[in-house]
């Protein structure tokens, strides 16, 4: 594989405008990413997504690499990037009260629905715990306080999404239930003891990661298993390569959350990108700026070149990265979508509607 091409699968990246374009394309020829998020900035119609969709799989095809996660925040509740086209759907909470088959079933109807649009992945489910007034952005996101419940609804529903063909990236490792910040404005921290995140806020990653295309890295604090300096466990080796691959096991995808968060705010993005790859993860994601993925990228790219970013860790993320798009069946994927399933799909979702 082109080096160029290798760097490339190491970045999951948003963009602006909702058609294809020139601008658009010379920033994918630029970072030719491994995966591509959408937000609400990039959804007007249904016609339109599965347009735009279809073009981002056949433009980034074209240029000889292989094929994008084209990946989505389609949560439910308060987290729905595409609530402009579906109806209002339950959240988290919401369907922990249901059981396992309704959210299984629920999870294909809504599968089934981000197909027929082309999308080939879904940042979902949140598996971290809610804490009962913690501001910290998650709430009704979690199906709940209880570990053991979690695990259930956060598999019925990774199934229910893999039944129709659509990867789950389970989120936010090691855990943001036990913090008082988001992440988004701040750096969290973890309070819990090691013992209690092990048992508790870690056991739904290493129950239902292995089902999911991967994992979504939180940027918290975890003085537990990191007692230094306060550092974001996405930039932490010790949580990385220490907790999540040596203790846990776990060889799927490791993704960071937004390196543009406030958590992480201040240092340059190639800084970022290169200080979270060498902790142990496998991509970067940088959603509100194309400037700093593309500096990420000539940074990262220029430190494999030269050889100062290690070549068998980045292959060994490739690997990664190709493994579960075989093995959804990302590469070569026909990404068209169908007036049909959507139809049929968008119908059926009306009954799981809430107000």
């Amino acid at each position: 594989m082109d080096l160029r091409v290798k760097v490339g699968q190491l970045f999951f990246v948003g963009f602006d405008g909702t058609a294809d374009g020139p601008a658009l394309r010379d920033y994918l020829g630029a970072v030719r990413p491994g995966g591509l998020i959408h937000f609400a900035r990039n959804i007007e119609t249904a016609e339109q997504v599965r347009a735009l969709n279809d073009k981002l799989g056949r433009v980034l095809a074209a240029q000889s690499g292989p094929a994008p996660f084209i990946s989505v925040d389609q949560e439910g509740g308060r987290v729905s990037r595409l609530r402009k086209i579906l109806p209002p759907l339950p959240s988290a909470a919401q369907l922990g009260a249901m059981g396992e088959a309704k959210i299984r079933d629920y999870a294909r109807i809504l599968g089934a629905a981000l197909g027929a649009l082309g999308f080939n992945a879904d940042f979902a489910p949140v598996v971290d715990l809610s804490s009962p007034g913690a501001v910290n952005g998650i709430g009704d996101r979690s199906f709940g306080e209880d570990a053991a419940l979690v695990v259930r609804c956060a598999r019925a529903f990774i199934a229910g999404l893999a039944d129709a063909g659509i990867a789950s990236w389970v989120k936010h490792f090691p855990g943001l239930g036990a913090t008082d910040l988001d992440s988004h404005i701040g750096l969290p921290v973890c309070a819990r003891e090691p013992a209690e995140m092990w048992e508790r806020d870690l056991l739904p990653f290493r129950e239902c990661a292995p089902d999911a295309a991967g994992i979504m890295i939180a940027h918290v604090h975890c003085p537990q298993f990191d007692p230094g300096a306060p550092i974001a466990a996405s930039l932490s080796r010790a949580v990385l390569s220490g907790l999540l691959r040596a203790r846990m096991g776990y060889d799927g995808i490791a993704v960071t959350d937004d390196l543009d968060m406030g958590a992480v705010a201040g240092p340059p993005p190639v800084e970022l990108a290169l200080a979270t790859l060498r902790a142990g993860a496998d991509m970067v994601m940088f959603c509100n700026s194309e400037e700093k993925a593309r500096a990420a990228y000539a940074g990262v790219y220029e430190e494999v070149r030269s050889g100062r970013l290690e070549g068998a860790a980045i292959d060994r993320s490739v690997e990664r990265i190709l493994a579960a798009k075989q093995r959804f069946g990302i590469e070569g994927q026909d990404v068209t979508g169908s007036d049909a399933v959507w139809n049929s799909a968008l119908s059926a979702l009306q009954d799981w509607a809430v107000t």
